[in-house]
C-alpha cells in the first residue's frame, strides 16, 4: 500500500488540474493505512510516509488550482454582466468593460 500511495501522490501532482483531488485523496487513505500497518508490525515504511506527503501536496495543489479555475470562470461570466450594470457583478475590473458597452463582442 505504501507503493500505491507513492504512485498516486506522484500522479496526483502531475495531474493536478484534472484528477489530483481524487488521486491525492486515495493516496492519502492508502498512505494512512500503510503507516498504521507498518506501526502495528513494528516496521518503518518510508514509501508510505513519502506517498502520504506527496498526496497531501497533490490535494493542496489541486484545491488551489480548483479555486483559481472557479474564480476565473466566475469572472469571465460575470464581467460582461457588470459592464451592463449588474449590481451583483459590480466587482469586475473597469478594463474588462472596454468594448462591451458599445456593443462589440466579449
Amino acid at each position: 500500500m505504501g507503493i500505491a500511495s507513492l504512485v498516486l501522490g506522484i500522479l496526483g501532482i502531475l495531474n493536478f488540474y484534472g484528477g489530483g483531488l481524487v488521486l491525492g485523496g486515495i493516496g492519502l487513505v492508502l498512505g494512512i493505512i500503510a503507516k498504521k500497518n507498518a506501526e502495528e508490525s513494528g516496521e518503518e515504511d518510508q514509501m508510505a510516509k513519502i506517498g502520504f506527503i506527496l498526496s497531501i501536496i497533490a490535494v493542496a495543489i489541486s484545491a488551489v488550482s480548483l479555486i483559481f479555475w472557479v474564480g476565473c470562470t466566475a469572472c469571465s461570466v460575470c464581467a460582461p454582466l457588470a459592464c451592463q450594470g449588474c449590481s451583483v457583478c459590480a466587482l469586475a475590473p473597469a478594463a474588462a468593460c472596454d468594448g462591451i458597452s458599445n456593443g462589440s463582442s466579449w
